[in-house]
């Protein structure tokens, strides 16, 4: 879900699960796991450690599990455990737990085998993403939300912005199942992502998007890279692609018309040979000059008439 929202979750509340750890100790241990990681949600804790000044502890053994979370031996004040932090059932050892609803990305924590805490984060959508959806599907296309999160968050996210469907929790496995079976049903599939989780889904799609303000590797896996990480350049992408398609096919169209009527009348002898000369030198040019009219087409990193009237002075 994390190329709908705008990248910079904060977080808002620790609740502890255990009466005998503490939110310093929490902050502590996790901060110190989550330095040897790039996640976002990770910024977001090591963040909160800062501002409460609680000095992080030292991490060891860093192992990053996809779709389930990540874990490492953590000493505090001496103490060293071994700490997991991602879904319930990772963290906790397969101890597992129940959603708790609402919107916002949930991370459990837990060592020596048991549910310490978990985190409540809050992450706003992308102001370009409703409108960016709302294109797609007056374009005709479905949209379909393949989340790693809690099912109640990526329903609430999907709900707000009108989306068709919602696979969450959805590991990268079931990803890369859901695109290879919609692929097998004869659809054409295009994949939007910006995290390790989505690289293999990215290169499995007939188009994956990477968008370039995410993951190093999800931009490899990708056809198309999106460098502003803008939402509102996929349906542009996807207009363009098309105007492109029927240029090409009108192309394909006046050439062979064309010749064909060349053709017949140099046969019968009705055209001079310098005529056919120039006739094929016109019929360049009349290919390329409607190539030419893919220049109209807009350029979506100018404002539109509209938003020049209305926007500000």
């Amino acid at each position: 879900m994390k190329p709908l929202t705008a990248g910079v979750p904060e977080l808002t509340e620790v609740e502890l699960l255990d009466p005998l750890t503490t939110r310093v100790e929490m902050l502590g241990r996790l901060a110190a796991l989550e330095s040897a990681s790039e996640h976002p949600l990770a910024q977001a804790v090591i963040s909160a450690a800062a501002a409460c000044r609680v000095a992080p502890g030292r991490a060891a053994q860093v192992e990053v599990r996809l779709g389930s979370g990540i874990s490492g031996t953590v000493t505090w004040k001496g103490a060293a455990a071994k700490v997991r932090a991602g879904n319930a059932a990772f963290a906790g050892e397969h101890e597992g737990g129940e959603d708790p609803g609402g919107e916002g990305a949930v991370v459990y924590v837990g060592w020596d085998g048991r549910l310490r805490g978990k985190l409540h984060f809050a992450d706003a959508l992308r102001g370009d993403a409703a409108s960016s959806l709302d294109a797609l599907h007056r374009m005709g296309l479905s949209s379909v939300l393949l989340s790693g999160d809690r099912l109640s968050s990526a329903q609430a996210a999907a709900r707000r912005l009108k989306m068709h469907r919602v696979e969450a929790p959805c590991a990268p496995a079931r990803k890369l199942e859901f695109i290879a079976g919609a692929i097998a049903r004869g659809k054409k599939v295009a994949m939007v992502g910006d995290g390790v989780n989505d690289a293999p889904a990215l290169a499995a799609a007939h188009t994956g998007m990477a968008l370039g303000t995410g993951m190093e590797l999800a931009r490899m896996a990708g056809n198309v890279v999106i460098l502003s990480g803008r939402l509102s350049q996929i349906p542009w992408l996807i207009e363009l692609s098309r105007r492109a398609g029927k240029i090409i096919r009108a192309n394909l169209a006046l050439s062979f018309a064309y010749n064909a009527v060349a053709l017949a009348a140099a046969a019968a002898g009705l055209l001079h040979p310098l005529l056919a000369a120039v006739a094929m030198a016109v019929s360049s040019l009349t290919v390329l000059g409607n190539s030419l009219r893919i220049g109209a087409f807009p350029d979506p990193s100018l404002p539109s008439p509209e938003e020049g009237e209305t926007g500000p002075a």
